[in-house]
């Protein structure tokens, strides 16, 4: 029925009716309004207009259809000149258009390396992860994501998790745009902080993601048509199924209905026969008998771009390829919950894993999956991002940054140049000028920080101003003359962000630039580094430990020097009891270095020599391609000259001395020869 209100002339509150039409008619007729209208107002002419004064009669339809939406507004007056005596009070409706909700996504998960697909499934993903936060320690973690292809295409997708579940009220929360968590009345209990289990580096895996109540929604029209929450708590009986649908919306408004009204059907565990037959989440029904707490959602039918981007017309081969490379996506953004506070490192704990991620393909009406993929066990081709700097690194520098919006905890890796290559993980290949433009400029470096929110990936970030050289001219140009400039695209690093920090709603970026915020607070607050006994010591010449520990990975893991064999293994004078192997020639980036070679160590009084052999610590004889550092392990071993003054005086020197290129060492042979001469000169006269 629809209710029409009428106001006369004079505006009084008395006055204002609401006229009903007929039960069962929702739209009627412009002569049907003026004949009930005429039954409320029996006595008197009147005339019947709009507020906007467009007069009505019996035969204008085309100007009723225009305002019979909601609840229209007539007034009634003794003619269209007649002045309204007070105010005229118009209720309108500003409920949001449901394009709100069905295309907001469209906007929200476009980036430019193409993962869309990855940023919208973690948005499910997210409020799975939440759910399961609140199972007991002994209880398993598990969230499965289940694609389904049927006639060569994408019909279904369906994240699962055996988390708490849902009531009638927090379904409610949950369908409702944008009442994020902290407007929401939650009857669970307490969820001790993940600080309690790992300690002051817990990366803040608290867990706390699904925050905005807007991501959900969004993600779903993103990816399908429908959707479909099917949810059992512990505490209840009952499987509750919960539906949203972009043409129910579309049809609720065309009709004039109430868009956002519908209904929670609650039914038996395992009562198939309430599920619709082609429903994909049929084959998953009598397994709610087993389950104690669950919360499925199944979207379907998907859209096209998910077809774009989950193409199965190839082969089988094709759609695993795609399907790993979806899973390795996803394992990047929530590395730390499936591998723990360390990370997927060599030392890492194999049991802190927080939860456990799979993805699962079934095709037609096969009852069992095609193929499971577990995140944290993709194959190597497939590694995530944050795996693969984690695993190549050999070294971290671990920090704090304290600011007024919360700790930020950071750690910053070494890759070593090893083997004539780097060890970086060249996801995105530097270009070989990139160290120095054209114009002489500072280096280009790649974006060393991946940034974590609350535990899972949001974006990146080039430079902290104590990890770049182009910080201040004395830091390029002192880099620039120790040859340093290198070192810092070895670099990858990781910054741990807490609820301070705030995200947009898609959760792909930081409200604020944080380069901008941290390197301008960094300068002005404390920084903490690591100590060796995994506590936090607040210093104040930061950026100097900081380029100690780049110039010490260098000296130690960059294997830059390459012994040519034929060695000779054993025990030698010169050097100390270990087994040495000494060489007459090494290869370096400046070219081969062999014995004879002449050098001068102005430290120790301008000893003028030559290079004896070179010696690297152990037995590599057997060894066909030697290649090391320039550390303590690597030496060589001087004679010192003119022997008629000195003798068979031998010095053993670190080879990064040697090779030091802010304190040249090897000398030209007239160099020497100048050098003879002065020797000769401090004998007395015969």
């Amino acid at each position: 029925a629809m209710n029409v209100e009428v106001v006369d002339h004079r505006c009084k509150p008395a006055k204002g009716q609401f006229v009903q039409m007929p039960v069962g008619q929702t739209e009627p007729t412009l002569h049907q309004v003026v004949a009930e209208i005429k039954k409320a107002f029996p006595a008197g002419d009147f005339v019947l207009a709009t507020l906007h004064r467009e007069k009505l009669t019996q035969l204008d339809e085309s100007l009723w259809a225009k305002i019979r939406g909601g609840k229209p507004q007539l007034l009634l007056v003794p003619s269209m000149s007649t002045k309204l005596q007070a105010e005229v009070h118009t209720v309108i409706n500003i409920e949001p258009h449901p394009d709100t909700i069905t295309e907001a996504g469209n906007y929200e998960y476009h980036d430019s390396v193409g993962n869309s697909l990855a940023f919208a499934l973690s948005e499910l993903v997210d409020n799975s992860l939440s759910a399961v936060s609140w199972n007991q320690d002994k209880e398993e973690r598990n969230i499965i994501l289940r694609l389904h292809t049927k006639a060569g295409r994408v019909s279904a997708l369906m994240v699962s998790d055996n988390g708490c579940g849902m009531n009638t009220t927090e379904l409610r929360d949950l369908g409702t745009y944008h009442k994020g968590v902290s407007r929401r009345t939650s009857i669970r209990g307490e969820f001790k902080d993940p600080e309690e289990k790992f300690g002051p580096t817990h990366r803040y895996l608290n867990s706390n993601i699904s925050y905005f109540g807007v991501g959900a929604k969004q993600a779903i029209f993103f990816l399908g048509d429908a959707c479909k929450y099917i949810t059992k708590r512990a505490d209840e009986r009952a499987v509750h199924e919960f539906s949203l649908s972009r043409a129910t919306f579309g049809d609720r408004l065309a009709k004039n209905e109430a868009v956002y009204k519908d209904l929670v059907v609650s039914r038996a565990p395992g009562d198939i026969g309430a599920t619709d037959k082609s429903s994909f989440y049929r084959r998953f029904v009598s397994s709610e008998k087993s389950e104690q707490h669950f919360t499925h959602l199944v979207i379907e039918p998907v859209l096209e771009r998910v077809q774009e981007k989950m193409s199965v017309a190839g082969t089988h081969q094709e759609l695993s390829h795609q399907l790993n490379m979806l899973c390795s996506d996803l394992a990047r953004i929530y590395h730390y919950y499936l591998f723990g506070p360390k990370g997927n490192s060599p030392q890492r704990d194999q049991h802190t894993g927080i939860v456990k991620i799979t993805l699962e393909h079934y095709d037609g009406d096969d009852l069992q999956p095609k193929e499971i993929i577990d995140l944290r066990n993709l194959p190597q081709l497939y590694l995530d991002r944050e795996s693969l700097f984690l695993q190549t690194a050999v070294d971290k520098f671990e920090f704090l940054i304290d600011t007024s919006n919360g700790v930020v905890q950071g750690e910053i890796r070494y890759h070593p140049y090893v083997e004539s290559r780097e060890t970086y993980p060249q996801l995105h290949p530097i270009p070989e000028d990139d160290f120095q433009n054209e114009e002489g400029e500072a280096p280009a470096l790649h974006n060393i920080f991946a940034l974590y929110w609350n535990g899972r990936y949001v974006s990146d970030c080039q430079k902290l101003y104590f990890c770049d050289p182009a910080d201040d001219n004395n830091k390029l140009k002192a880099a620039e003359k120790r040859g340093e400039l290198e070192l810092y695209n070895r670099l990858s690093g990781t910054l741990f962000f807490g609820s301070g920090w705030k995200v947009t709603t898609n959760k792909m970026t930081f409200m604020s630039n944080i380069e901008e915020v941290l390197n301008n607070s960094t300068k002005t607050t404390f920084m903490y580094r690591a100590t060796s006994k995994g506590d936090f010591k607040k210093v104040a010449n930061f950026d100097r430990l900081f380029v100690d520990w780049l110039r010490k990975c260098h000296k130690d893991y960059d294997k830059q020097l390459e012994f040519l064999p034929p060695g000779t293994s054993g025990v030698f004078a010169e050097l100390d009891s270990r087994v040495w192997t000494k060489y007459t020639s090494i290869r370096t980036a400046n070219g081969l270095i062999t014995t004879d070679q002449k050098v001068k160590l102005r430290k120790r009084r301008n000893f003028y020599g030559r290079i004896a052999y070179f010696a690297l610590l152990g037995d590599h004889v057997r060894e066909a391609n030697v290649l090391h550092s320039k550390g303590s392990v690597a030496r060589a071993v001087l004679v010192q000259e003119p022997r008629s003054i000195y003798g068979l005086q031998h010095l053993s020197i670190p080879l990064e001395q040697l090779l030091n290129p802010t304190d040249p060492v090897l000398i030209t042979e007239s160099e020497f020869t100048s050098g003879m001469k002065e020797e000769m000169h401090k004998l007395p006269a015969s």
